[in-house]
C-alpha cells in the first residue's frame, strides 16, 4: 500500500488537478496550505500510527510484565520492557495537538488505548493465578504502582529524546522508547493485577501512576514540539493542547494533596 506524502498543491489550482491528485491531496493529515513544514508534520503523523505490531508487541509484553509480577522477577519485567513495541502512538498523541486534525487524533488515541488495554489484560490474567501464589505479597507489583521523582524523570528523558529524535531523523529510537514503556506499561499492567487479585490498592494506585506519567509524556511532548518550532495549526489543536495543560495541572495538584493526606 502506497504511504500519501503531503506534497504541496496550491490551493488556487486544486481544482485544476488531475482527480488522482485531488483525491490525494484530500487524504493528507496535515493541510498542504499550513506551510513549508507541512510535509515533516505529515510524514512523523504517518510514522505515529499504530501499526499491527504496536498491539502484538503490546500484548507480548502485557503477558511478560504479568509473569514478572506473578514471579516477583525484576529480570522479566526488564525483559517485557525490552520487548515493548516503539511507542510512537504516545508521540502520535502530542503531536495531533499541532496537526489540529480530529479523525488523527481519534486513529492514534483509539490505537493507544487498545495496546493500553492489551497491557491492562495481560496483567489481569496474571493476578487471576495469584491466589497460588499466597505466600508472596507481590513486591514488584507494589513497586511499580509507588510515585517517585526518578520514575517522573525517566518518562520526561524518554518522551523528550524520543520525540527529538523522531523530528530530527527516521530512524526508531527504541533505547529512549523503551525507557517509556517501563514506565507506563509496568503501572497499567500492576492496575490489571490488582484488579483481578483482589488487591484495590494496587488497582487504584497502579491507574493513578499510569495516568499521571502519561499527562506528564503528551505534555512534555507538546512542550517539545513547540520548542522545535511546531505550533498547532488549527483551533483544535490549541484546544487539545490547553485540555493536556489544564488536566496535567489537575493530576499533579490531586496526587500532591492525597500524598499530604496519606502522610499525615
Amino acid at each position: 500500500m502506497t504511504i500519501p506524502t503531503s506534497e504541496p498543491l496550491p490551493d488556487d489550482n486544486f481544482d485544476n488537478l488531475p482527480p488522482a491528485r485531488r483525491r490525494r491531496g484530500r487524504r493528507l493529515i496535515v493541510p498542504p496550505s499550513a506551510g513549508e513544514r507541512a510535509r515533516l508534520l505529515d510524514e512523523l503523523a504517518l510514522r505515529a500510527m499504530p501499526s499491527f505490531d504496536f498491539y502484538l508487541f503490546s500484548l507480548l509484553s502485557g503477558a511478560v510484565i504479568g509473569l514478572g509480577f506473578l514471579l516477583d522477577s525484576p529480570g522479566l519485567l526488564i525483559l517485557a520492557a525490552l520487548l515493548a513495541p516503539f511507542m510512537a502512538p504516545i508521540i502520535g498523541l502530542s503531536l495531533s495537538a499541532i496537526v489540529g486534525a480530529g479523525r488523527y487524533f481519534l486513529q492514534v488515541l483509539v490505537g493507544t488505548v487498545i495496546g493500553s488495554l492489551l497491557v491492562f489484560g495481560g496483567g489481569a490474567l496474571a493476578g487471576l493465578a495469584a491466589p497460588i501464589w499466597q505466600t508472596s505479597t507481590f513486591p514488584q507489583a507494589i513497586y511499580h504502582t509507588r510515585f517517585s521523582i526518578p520514575d517522573l524523570l525517566v518518562v520526561a528523558l524518554g518522551v523528550i529524546l524520543t520525540t527529538i529524535t523522531m523530528v530530527r531523523s527516521e530512524e526508531k529510537p527504541m533505547l529512549t522508547s523503551v525507557a517509556l514503556a517501563y514506565e507506563l506499561y509496568l503501572p497499567l499492567s500492576a492496575a490489571g493485577f490488582g484488579l483481578t487479585s483482589k488487591a484495590p490498592d494496587l488497582f487504584t494506585n497502579g491507574l493513578n501512576v499510569f495516568a499521571v506519567h502519561l499527562t506528564l509524556a503528551l505534555l512534555l511532548g507538546v512542550i517539545t514540539l513547540a520548542v522545535l518550532k511546531f505550533r498547532p495549526l488549527t483551533l483544535f489543536g490549541y484546544t487539545w493542547t490547553t485540555t493536556i495543560v489544564l488536566v496535567a495541572i489537575i493530576l499533579g495538584v490531586g496526587v500532591t494533596g492525597l500524598r499530604s493526606i496519606l502522610n499525615n
